[in-house]
Protein backbone atom coordinates (compact mmCIF):
# COMPACT_ATOMS: atom_id res chain seq x y z
CA UNK A 1 0.00 0.00 0.00
CA UNK A 2 1.43 3.19 -1.22
CA UNK A 3 2.34 5.62 1.82
CA UNK A 4 1.79 3.58 4.47
CA UNK A 5 4.99 3.03 7.05
CA UNK A 6 5.14 0.06 9.85
CA UNK A 7 7.72 0.92 12.34
CA UNK A 8 7.85 -2.16 14.42
CA UNK A 9 8.05 -2.26 18.38
CA UNK A 10 10.50 -3.63 20.52
CA UNK A 11 9.89 -6.91 22.35
CA UNK A 12 12.00 -6.19 25.48
CA UNK A 13 10.37 -7.36 28.60
CA UNK A 14 12.04 -4.42 30.00
CA UNK A 15 8.74 -2.72 29.84
CA UNK A 16 10.76 0.79 31.30
CA UNK A 17 13.02 1.03 28.11
CA UNK A 18 10.89 2.96 26.04
CA UNK A 19 10.41 6.59 28.33
CA UNK A 20 7.05 8.09 27.62
CA UNK A 21 8.03 11.82 27.49
CA UNK A 22 10.78 10.35 24.60
CA UNK A 23 7.87 8.11 22.62
CA UNK A 24 5.51 11.59 22.51
CA UNK A 25 8.83 13.47 21.38
CA UNK A 26 8.72 10.52 18.40
CA UNK A 27 5.36 10.76 17.11
CA UNK A 28 5.19 15.05 17.55
CA UNK A 29 8.29 14.29 15.03
CA UNK A 30 6.73 12.06 12.42
CA UNK A 31 3.25 14.48 12.66
CA UNK A 32 5.30 17.65 12.09
CA UNK A 33 8.70 17.21 11.09
CA UNK A 34 8.16 13.90 8.42
CA UNK A 35 4.51 14.73 7.16
CA UNK A 36 2.70 12.32 8.65
CA UNK A 37 -1.23 12.70 8.72
CA UNK A 38 -1.62 10.21 11.48
CA UNK A 39 0.66 7.63 13.35
CA UNK A 40 -1.56 4.52 14.62
CA UNK A 41 0.07 3.50 17.74
CA UNK A 42 -0.66 -0.34 18.57
CA UNK A 43 -1.03 -0.91 22.33
CA UNK A 44 -0.73 -4.24 24.21
CA UNK A 45 -3.77 -5.66 25.71
CA UNK A 46 -4.18 -4.44 29.55
CA UNK A 47 -3.46 -0.97 31.26
CA UNK A 48 0.16 -1.49 32.37
CA UNK A 49 2.97 0.23 31.21
CA UNK A 50 2.62 -0.44 27.90
CA UNK A 51 -0.63 1.21 27.72
CA UNK A 52 0.52 4.15 29.69
CA UNK A 53 3.37 4.79 27.00
CA UNK A 54 1.25 4.48 24.13
CA UNK A 55 -1.15 6.30 25.59
CA UNK A 56 1.04 9.43 26.13
CA UNK A 57 0.67 11.28 22.64
CA UNK A 58 -2.46 9.66 21.53
CA UNK A 59 -5.46 12.58 21.02
CA UNK A 60 -7.96 9.99 20.18
CA UNK A 61 -8.05 5.97 20.48
CA UNK A 62 -9.47 3.08 18.39
CA UNK A 63 -10.08 0.35 21.37
CA UNK A 64 -10.61 -3.19 20.38
CA UNK A 65 -13.38 -5.18 21.85
CA UNK A 66 -13.67 -8.82 21.44
CA UNK A 67 -18.23 -8.97 22.23
CA UNK A 68 -17.54 -10.54 25.34
CA UNK A 69 -18.27 -9.01 28.67
CA UNK A 70 -14.85 -9.10 30.38
CA UNK A 71 -13.51 -7.39 27.04
CA UNK A 72 -16.32 -4.97 27.25
CA UNK A 73 -15.88 -4.03 31.13
CA UNK A 74 -11.48 -3.62 30.34
CA UNK A 75 -12.84 -1.69 27.13
CA UNK A 76 -15.05 0.57 29.30
CA UNK A 77 -12.53 1.00 32.02
CA UNK A 78 -9.89 1.96 29.12
CA UNK A 79 -12.09 4.64 27.65
CA UNK A 80 -12.15 5.92 31.29
CA UNK A 81 -8.66 6.50 31.66
CA UNK A 82 -8.36 7.93 28.01
CA UNK A 83 -11.18 10.25 29.03
CA UNK A 84 -8.97 10.98 32.11
CA UNK A 85 -5.93 12.05 30.26
CA UNK A 86 -8.47 14.58 28.27
CA UNK A 87 -8.26 12.22 25.06
CA UNK A 88 -12.05 12.20 24.16
CA UNK A 89 -12.35 10.71 20.66
CA UNK A 90 -12.48 7.57 21.48
CA UNK A 91 -13.80 4.51 18.79
CA UNK A 92 -15.07 1.22 19.33
CA UNK A 93 -14.12 -1.24 17.41
CA UNK A 94 -15.66 -4.91 17.93
CA UNK A 95 -13.35 -7.77 17.25
CA UNK A 96 -13.35 -11.52 16.76
CA UNK A 97 -16.89 -11.89 15.88
CA UNK A 98 -18.89 -12.99 12.53
CA UNK A 99 -22.04 -13.06 11.94
CA UNK A 100 -22.34 -17.08 12.50
CA UNK A 101 -21.41 -16.78 15.97
CA UNK A 102 -24.11 -14.98 17.45
CA UNK A 103 -26.70 -14.53 19.18
CA UNK A 104 -27.05 -18.62 19.58
CA UNK A 105 -22.99 -19.07 19.22
CA UNK A 106 -19.39 -18.22 21.11
CA UNK A 107 -19.84 -14.49 21.20
CA UNK A 108 -22.67 -12.65 23.58
CA UNK A 109 -25.27 -11.35 22.08
CA UNK A 110 -24.99 -7.76 21.54
CA UNK A 111 -27.36 -6.71 24.04
CA UNK A 112 -25.76 -8.11 26.64
CA UNK A 113 -22.85 -5.83 26.41
CA UNK A 114 -24.15 -2.97 24.69
CA UNK A 115 -25.92 -2.07 27.54
CA UNK A 116 -22.84 -0.99 29.10
CA UNK A 117 -22.75 2.29 26.74
CA UNK A 118 -26.14 2.73 26.32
Amino acid sequence: MENLYLLPASQTKDKEALDPERFRNLVRHLLAEEGFDRVLIDSPAGIEKGFQTAATPAEGALVVVNPEVSSVRDADRIIGLLEAREIRENYLVINACGPGWWPGGTCSPWRTWWRFWA
